[in-house]
């Protein structure tokens, strides 16, 4: 296991990351305090994307309506009359962006013409369905956020929208995603269920980081579901299950299989990364991990050997920019 603190090859990933959340932060400001009337986030699914716009809004006391699960086009149109001076949070619901009402909705709730005389944008909503009770004629003076794993379409309504708001694609390295699911272990777990002390979550972390297939970006929220499984595991006395369960859910599967030479190449390059993140240049420490790591990666179901090792420092380097 490693020690209780971060390498400097994982303060470094973190720091490239936190830059990168720092954007979200700052552009989620804007929205909410009415320089942008919208923004739009979209990545990989459990890489912190709706944690740091939330977090933001909470730390800067900003009130919001969250939006989640369905959204339809009418619904959506009852809540921003309703609230028309809000600050709405669309958090994950893809449909929003699939169904043309709601996107031309979106559009004219996003921008509208300005006044030469004040510079005051006015964004009028004129809404008909033909029912009386879902007709609506209103002038929205809010501001939307939004998340999803997608980015917007090329279809000529998306790319309308587009152009109205903030739009920020969060792209993360393995190592960067990596680093904060170890800071989040060296802080320790805790839900309802009771606590998790850091070494043992640094512990599940750490069997989490050296399973977790090369071709599969982390998803810190298996982390999550992790710490609370093993509180539960603890409780019902087979806490013996736990690493069987947890390569269950990175893989959808009870073991971790190595299918062709470029995934077996792939894995191993993966694990000379995370091993280069976590000790540096100590091969005291490197080497007895790494024959452990790679066993049955070698001939005759071997482990790998300390050239193997320098070979995948060596194609890493030379994938970086």
């Amino acid at each position: 296991m490693s020690d209780f603190k971060l390498t400097p090859d994982e303060e470094r990933a973190l720091a490239r990351l936190e830059e990168k959340y720092e954007d979200i932060r700052n552009l989620t400001e804007l929205v909410a305090t009415g320089y942008s009337t919208g923004f739009y986030c979209h990545g990989w699914g459990g890489i912190g994307k709706s944690y740091n716009v939330l977090k933001t809004l909470a730390d800067k006391g900003h009130k919001y309506i969250l939006m989640n699960t369905k959204l339809t086009a009418p619904g959506f149109a009852k809540s921003l009359e309703k609230n028309n001076r809000g600050l709405f949070v669309v958090e994950d619901i893809e449909n929003v962006f699939d169904e043309k009402p709601a996107l031309n909705l979106l559009r004219s709730a996003l921008w509208g013409q300005r006044d030469e005389k004040t510079g005051r944008m006015a964004r009028p909503i004129v809404y008909t369905t033909g029912h009386e009770n879902w007709n609506f004629d209103f002038e929205f003076e809010g501001a939307i956020l939004a998340t999803g794993n997608r980015p917007l379409g090329d279809i000529p309504e998306l790319q309308a929208v587009k152009t109205r708001i903030e739009v920020y694609k969060l792209e993360t390295e393995r190592d960067e995603v990596l680093a904060v699911g170890k800071k989040i272990a060296l802080g320790g777990f805790k839900s309802d269920k009771g606590l998790l002390p850091p070494h043992k979550c640094l512990e599940i972390f750490e069997f989490f980081r050296a399973n977790l297939p090369a071709t599969k970006p982390p998803d810190l929220r298996i982390l999550d579901r992790a710490y609370n499984r093993h509180l539960g595991l603890q409780a019902l006395g087979k806490i013996d299950r736990w690493q069987r369960l947890l390569l269950s859910g990175i893989n959808e599967s009870s073991q971790v299989t190595v299918e062709t030479p470029a995934f077996r190449l792939a894995n191993v390059d993966a694990i000379a990364a995370d091993l280069r993140s976590k000790h540096g240049t100590d091969f005291r420490r490197i080497l007895p991990e790494w024959s452990k790591l790679t066993s049955g990666f070698g001939k005759s179901g071997k482990s790998l050997g300390k050239t193997a090792y320098y070979d995948a420092l060596e194609r890493i380097d030379k994938r970086r920019p």
